[in-house]
């Protein structure tokens, strides 16, 4: 017996076991797709499968099974399609496919009527009973409940957003993923560049920035207290207790994205643990606080750009990133345009390096690129140079993943 649901490979949301006609199919109630075992896959079609079709799977479509994670295969019938796996024997319908086959079922089998044209002689009794008259149909009122409330959606069909109360926002939506990325920017550039809406753009900059100083901290081992207003607070020596709450951190975020097949967090947790060994056990003190100061300028690029391209990729389901990626998406583009459009200015020479802190004012060395001018191998061209050359790879990452997603998100809306 699993120790939890599997997850539905469109919505990554937790099936739901439903049982139609005594045939148990694991059900989402976003797409409405189902899982089940290929024993039971003739028994729920209703029509012999030898003459399907297989071969392998396209842009759009599953690529691994629900339960295992092996590879599966496309599966065509003039009725039905369906993806198998040879791996672990189960069966994915889509939405489409399982809500007919619940119609089907619950209507069943039309009945054949013979027209009568008159009493025969094997229809006359002796003592014939009187007709029984029909039974008044009953007054409308309101739909009868199914008795679960996955069953009663499936049976539905509705697309109400009150029926999907315990859902997850799917992330294969065409059109969020044609206009999400366009719409922030071109809000971002009102917003940021244009000056229509500074202080709420200055205020996600500013917490970028200051978490951005933040972040080198805690992967030096180092305690970081990062405030919204224009500090961020770390200490000078580095801890062990420090780092093994981070690394902990870690770790949970890795092991859960890996339960829950979030290959992308694998990834950032791995990229993670990298950076706080080389920052902890190889790279001196002095220079590690060097990257804390130029930790803050690069995080409106760098940590700006991160949250932009995670806005594609599913989060551990206890997050509920599939929410949270709109609330954010917005702010991160207008802090990301906003800074790499000043060090586009800097670095064609109609603006100068922003020197000064929050409260401190040009030349009396509190501000970040003033401490890194002053104490490390830094100068203003290299420091442009750096920044800018940050921001034209972000942008070319985000660019990436915008025309990416977008083909897949077309080629999956053929697909289906």
């Amino acid at each position: 017996m699993k120790d939890k649901p599997n997850s539905c490979p469109r919505c990554s949301v937790a099936l739901r076991a439903i049982d139609i006609d005594g045939i148990v199919v694991e059900f989402c109630g976003v797409c409405r797709g189902g899982f089940t075992s290929q024993d039971t896959l003739d028994q729920l079609l209703g029509h012999g499968l030898d003459g399907a079709e297989q071969g392998p799977t396209g842009l759009g479509d599953m690529d691994e099974c629900v339960s295992c994670g092996a590879p599966v295969i496309r599966n065509e019938h003039p009725q039905s399609t369906w993806f198998s796996c040879a791996a672990c024997d189960g069966a994915w319908l889509e939405a489409g496919v399982l809500a007919r086959v619940h119609g089907e079922r619950s209507s069943g089998p039309p009945t054949r009527k013979t027209p009568s044209v008159g009493p025969t002689a094997s229809t006359i009794s002796a003592n014939p009973e009187p007709a029984v008259p029909p039974a008044p149909s009953p007054a409308p009122g309101p739909r009868r409940s199914l008795g679960h409330p996955v069953t009663e959606l499936l049976a539905s069909g509705s697309d109400d957003e009150a029926d999907l109360m315990s859902s997850r926002l799917p992330f294969d939506l065409p059109l969020v993923q044609y206009l999400s990325l366009p719409a922030a920017a071109v809000l971002g550039l009102l917003a940021g560049v244009a000056q229509l809406a500074w202080p709420p753009v200055f205020f996600a900059q500013l917490w970028f920035h200051e978490v951005g100083h933040a972040v080198p901290a805690w992967l030096s081992s180092r305690a970081a207290l990062p405030l919204p207003f224009g500090f961020t607070f770390w200490r000078e020596e580095s801890s062990w207790f420090t780092g093994l709450c981070v690394l902990f951190l870690i770790g949970v975020f890795g092991v859960t994205s890996f339960r829950e097949k979030r290959y992308y967090g694998v990834v950032a947790s791995a990229v993670l643990l990298g950076f706080w060994a080389y920052q902890t056990l190889v790279l001196e003190p002095y220079a590690s606080i060097g990257w804390i100061l130029f930790g803050g300028l690069a995080g409106e690029l760098v940590l700006t750009t991160l949250a932009i391209v995670s806005f594609y990729y599913r989060g551990p389901d206890r997050m509920r990133w599939d929410f949270w990626r709109f609330i954010v998406l917005v702010p991160a583009m207008s802090a990301f345009v906003t800074s790499f459009a000043m060090w586009v200015r800097i670095d064609q020479g109609t603006q100068g390096l922003p020197l000064g802190s929050i409260i401190g004012a040009p030349g009396d060395g509190t501000g970040d690129i003033e401490r890194m001018l002053a104490g490390y191998a830094w100068t203003a061209e290299t420091l442009t140079t750096a920044y800018r050359s940050i921001g034209t790879l972000c942008v070319t990452i985000i660019v990436v993943h915008y025309v990416f997603f977008a083909i897949r998100a077309r080629a999956g809306a053929a697909a289906s």
